[in-house]
């Protein structure tokens, strides 16, 4: 109902004037799609001490010439009188007073009418704080206010918040008196002067014009600021909608003037708009909360009788989450190749069956689910693998099967484009009082929410499963965070045979494919062979489409008519490329096209290569294309010629508007410097698209870094620019107070290239010495393992030229060359005792792994390598570290005999180095490790403890036990490595091999076997091998065959969850 109030005023003076607004503005109001926009005339009559206050712009001027000038230039404009008092005093006593002038300023009664509706927006050009205590002082308002000062994260916190209202301010806010970056516009003629760090927020008020009716109030739309914004909105556009100007009055030009640019006048004054708008609009039309049934929720049976979920959760249930449901809905229509093609992502092609069963399925389901069906405690299980090779499917199907549990478990899937609110999701579980299962799909477009959610349910013990998906190296690099609190990692590998023929059966069954029969026997092993050498993405594309994928896409492209709609996709593809998804506003203002013409050629033209979801975070529609590699490959195979390219990537760039995630992780892909080096042969190309983003408002520290890294990496680079981009970026953040230590490790690659590059050994020595102090500073201080390899090849280098220049130097003195020597044992026990520190802590470190074999190989084949480390030896037999690389070289070098009675001397020289026992322990297996078992045990069971990190030390001794029969120890070790947090536990390694160091073979028979996997028994063996088709190295067609019963041969090797067969080969 209306408020008392109101129906008085209509009573006393009609409604006429909300007869006047036009319908579709009407509407706008009522849906909360209206954005209202607030000039100085909009505070009027607010509220000073109780008594109604009107602070005009004349009487500010007058305030400031008696505070600051003495009384004096009265006359002149506002602008002027304030530059004048900035000039006398300073910017921020000047907005200090300002603020006092304007700090107490109260809402009037009519002011209290705005949090009664929803808007889209509101935005002002005021800087008081009326409207903000208008929210504060009203319990019932519909939305949160959520004020935008500046350009930066307020932007998308604003419009991420649920029921929350985005306030643009601008001109700036009192409250950020002291920002001098940022200042308080005073005057519309100042905003040029001023406009540095709210140009995105005004640009962001232009996305939205386009699709939103605005509501003038308070305002003279002859500001030259606000007719510049109108300008650039297109304010004769017939495409937009008509916008409301409410003033005093107009006269018949007037009239015709606003009407002719789509903006409707309307007389009145503010007050009276919103009394008439809340008389005229039921309130019960305005609550989204209306819209929402608590009783027709599907949670509900899962919901106590007592208990009642809040209308937040009742709205994000309805929104933002997907209640997974062992029924398909009533009207289910599925497109089987918009599935196979990837256009699809719903749960609608998983309950048709239309996709097929992963043996990794029976395993996410037992170990993710109805393991943890009766837990306390919160679970956090992954999905890995390559982009294109199927999680999502895998995970939805995983949905939808832990959903038909007799259990019947609560199970929600977070939408595409939905927010990850924890307090919500939290609130839902401790509602139903029973364990809730949390899908996600790809983690890492809520990198900034999931770590510290997972950390609040584990802190709180929430009996909360989350299953999320993410790319392997991906989780890899940004999962740091969540890593020990991650149960189980399921690594999503190639489809198996059985996998392949039901998934042509599929293809063949929804007509896709077409029937099987039809095929010869060679054209269907044609097709199960694509799916074994290709991603599944694109082997699906060719047998689908039957061409080959990148012939699909090129011919895909071409066909697409007419040319604006071909230049759309390539638009969504050039940022879909980085992972995120176009913005509807984004690409109406790449493309010049209002959202109606969009949305015209995305349902014709472009249906079948673009997908299209609301992304709640931007409060937007966003495009992307089927894949983003396949994005990518359209980039690159559609646009070959270089200066098309750059023309390309600018366009995009100048249009981006860096306070949006999306636009932000785009920007800062495309213009990455080692990635512009690979794509432009001409460097000219890349500096201009650094020039775009530069223009675009890129943050300068990082756009002078990755300058930087262009000229390091491009086959055209200047070492000499590099290092002045780089001396210019640590200005600028200096400037901004922020450290960035990527620069630092940029600069350290930068005098390892220059000491490759130098003539002068004093200019070499020089440069590694620089870059080892920059490395040497961020050695175990950040999330990866990038300064200690850096630091390793700096080391390597050196370790090289110190060989290379002994060989070509044999007149040295006695001295000279006892100096070489100590350098080269100071740098071999260096990087050594660099490398086994980093694999200590990241055994699967494949970087550091690579390394260390360099590095072992570069002694091995040095001569005078092992003789100076045999001398250093015989001096210092107690220095554990350069014995060790001694005895591993000496190995390296086919002297195995002597390396394992070095290590000995080391052992017993120094009974705690866990790292010699690992060493000799290693060697005794390379020469007869059946022979030596008992060596071996012993070495490895002191080369860790309980607790430590010696992980690989403990893998290898937990399979010497099983070999060497003590068959409990050796499964209670891989026990307690299976609950240890490891990357790439399922990495296959220490092959058992023969004397002669090929690998052993066994023969054994298949007892058990599952779609994907099984065991193995032998006689030669007392503990059962696991097998599975991605490392089986079966050939295609039999493992269809394999049963229980049938034999192998096979070698057998270990991964940290026990023994593994490999390479097997069928012997019945």
């Amino acid at each position: 109902m209306a408020s008392i109030e109101a129906e008085v005023f209509i009573q006393k003076w009609g409604a006429r004037m909300f007869d006047e607004i036009p319908l579709p503005i009407r509407k706008a109001i009522e849906s909360g799609d209206a954005i209202l926009f607030l000039g100085a005339g909009a505070s009027f009559d607010a509220l000073l001490k109780g008594v109604k206050t009107r602070i005009t712009g004349d009487e500010l001027r007058d305030r400031l010439s008696n505070e600051f000038l003495g009384g004096q230039h009265k006359k002149k404009p506002l602008m002027a009188v304030a530059d004048y008092a900035r000039n006398e005093t300073s910017l921020v006593k000047v907005q200090t007073f300002v603020r006092g002038v304007f700090y107490d300023l109260a809402p009037a009664e009519f002011h209290m009418l705005v949090p009664k509706f929803r808007w889209r927006a509101i935005v002002t050009t005021n800087y008081d704080l009326v409207v903000e205590r208008a929210y504060e002082n009203s319990p019932g308002a519909l939305q949160s206010l959520a004020p935008v000062t500046r350009d930066g994260e307020e932007l998308e916190k604003a419009l991420a918040g649920q029921n929350t209202v985005p306030y643009l301010k601008l001109h700036g806010c009192i409250k950020n008196y002291a920002d001098v970056k940022t200042p308080i516009v005073l005057d519309s003629h100042e905003y040029a002067k001023f406009k540095a760090g709210r140009e995105n927020i005004v640009r962001a008020f232009k996305e939205w014009a386009i699709q939103s009716p605005i509501i003038f109030c308070g305002y003279s739309l002859n500001d030259e600021n606000i007719k510049d914004i109108l300008f650039d909105i297109g304010d004769a556009s017939q495409s937009r909608d008509t916008y409301l100007y409410v003033d005093l009055e107009f006269d018949d030009i007037q009239r015709r003037y606003w009407a002719a640019r789509r903006i409707v006048p309307l007389e009145g004054t503010y007050a009276k708009f919103l009394t008439e708008v809340d008389a005229g609009i039921s309130s019960n039309n305005r609550r989204l909360a209306s819209l929402f049934n608590k009783k027709d929720l599907s949670i509900a049976k899962w919901i106590p009788s007592h208990n009642s979920p809040s209308d937040n959760l009742v709205q994000y249930l309805n929104e933002e989450l997907l209640h997974v449901l062992p029924d398909p809905p009533p009207s289910l229509s599925v497109d089987p190749k918009g599935f196979y093609s990837g256009l699809d992502s719903s749960f609608s092609p998983i309950y048709m069956d239309l996709d097929v069963h992963r043996g990794i399925g029976e395993r996410v389901l037992n170990r993710a689910v109805i393991d943890t069906l009766e837990s306390t405690q919160p679970k956090l299980f992954f999905i890995t693998g390559y982009a294109g090779c199927g999680k999502s499917v895998l995970a939805k199907r995983s949905a939808f099967e832990t959903s038909k549990l007799l259990d019947t478990p609560l199970v929600v899937w977070l939408k595409e484009g939905a927010v990850l609110r924890p307090e919500l999701i939290i609130e839902l579980q401790e509602l139903v009082q029973s364990r809730l299962y949390l899908f996600i799909d790809d983690a890492l477009d809520h990198e900034d929410t999931l770590p510290s959610f997972v950390e609040q349910i584990f802190q709180k013990s929430s009996k909360i499963s989350i299953v999320a998906c993410a790319r392997t190296n991906e989780l890899n690099i940004y999962g740091q965070a969540m890593r020990k609190r991650i149960n189980e990692t399921f690594e999503l590998h190639d489809l198996a045979e059985k996998e392949v023929l039901a998934l042509l059966k599929n293809l063949s069954k929804s007509k896709v494919l077409g029937p099987l029969e039809q095929y010869s026997e060679d054209e269907r092993k044609t097709f199960v062979q694509k799916f074994y050498e290709q991603q599944l993405l694109v082997a699906l594309h060719e047998i689908t489409f039957a061409d080959s994928f990148e012939q699909i896409l090129v011919s895909e492209f071409e066909k697409i008519l007419p040319r604006e709609a071909q230049q759309l996709y390539l638009d969504i593809c050039t940022l879909h490329q980085s992972g995120v998804g176009v913005r509807a506003g984004l690409l109406s203002r790449i493309s010049g096209l209002p959202i109606t013409a969009l949305n015209e050629y995305l349902d014709g033209p472009l249906a079948r290569v673009v997908r299209i979801h609301f992304e709640t975070r931007f409060r937007d529609y966003v495009y992307k294309s089927r894949h983003s590699e396949i994005s990518k490959m359209v980039f690159s195979l559609v646009i070959r010629d270089q200066e098309q390219r750059a023309r390309q990537l600018t366009r995009i760039l100048s249009m981006i508007d860096l306070d949006y995630s999306s636009d932000k992780k785009a920007f800062f892909d495309l213009v990455k410097g080692r990635r512009l080096a690979e794509i432009f042969d001409k460097k000219e190309f890349a500096l201009q698209v650094f020039d775009a983003a530069e223009e675009a408002n890129g943050p300068p520290a990082f756009l002078l870094h990755q300058r930087a890294i262009l000229e390091i990496a491009h086959q055209s680079g200047n070492l000499d620019v590099a290092a002045e981009c780089l001396r210019l970026a640590e200005i600028e953040n200096q400037r901004t107070g922020y450290r960035d230590t990527s620069i630092q490790h940029t600069r350290a690659n930068l005098f390892r290239r220059k000491a490759l590059s130098s003539n002068s050994e004093v200019e070499r020595d020089r440069y590694r010495a620089d870059a080892r102090a920059i490395l040497k500073s961020q050695v175990n201080r950040t999330s990866t393992s990038y300064p200690e390899h850096l630091l390793g090849q700096v080391l390597l280098d050196e370790l090289k030229e110190t060989f290379s220049l002994s060989s070509e130097d044999d007149g040295n003195t006695k001295d000279t060359t006892d100096l070489k020597e100590q350098a080269v044992i100071r740098i071999t026990s260096e990087l050594s005792q660099l490398i086994e520190g980093q694999l200590r802590r990241e055994p699967n470190d494949a970087s550091m792994t690579v390394l260390r074999s360099e590095f072992l190989k570069v002694i091995g084949q040095q001569p005078q390598a092992l003789t100076v480390l045999e001398r250093f030896h015989t001096k210092a037999p107690d220095n554990s570290v350069i014995t060790r690389i001694y005895g591993e070289a000496l190995s390296s070098a086919d002297q195995i005999d002597k390396g394992i009675e070095v290590l000995k001397q080391a052992v017993l020289a120094s009974p705690a180095d866990k790292m010699a026992g690992l060493s000799l322990a290693k060697l005794l297996i390379k020469k007869d490790e059946f022979g030596n078992a008992a060596g071996i045990l012993s070495s490895l069971r002191r080369s860790f403890s309980d607790g430590d990190s010696h992980y690989e030390a403990r893998l290898l001794y937990a399979r010497c036990s099983l070999l060497y029969g003590d068959l409990e120890r050796g499964h209670a070790e891989f026990r307690l490595l299976r609950d240890v947090f490891i990357e790439n536990k399922d990495k296959v390694s220490f092959r058992v091999k023969n004397l002669d160091g090929t690998s052993r073979r066994y023969s054994g028979n298949v007892v058990t076997k599952q779609a994907a996997f099984g065991f193995l028994r032998s006689s030669e063996l007392r503990f059962n091998v696991h097998f599975n088709k991605s490392k089986s190295g079966l050939k295609a067609g039999v493992w269809e065959a394999v049963s229980k019963g049938t034999i192998f041969e096979f070698t057998l090797a270990f991964t940290y969850r026990g023994p593994i067969a490999i390479d097997l080969v069928l012997k019945s």
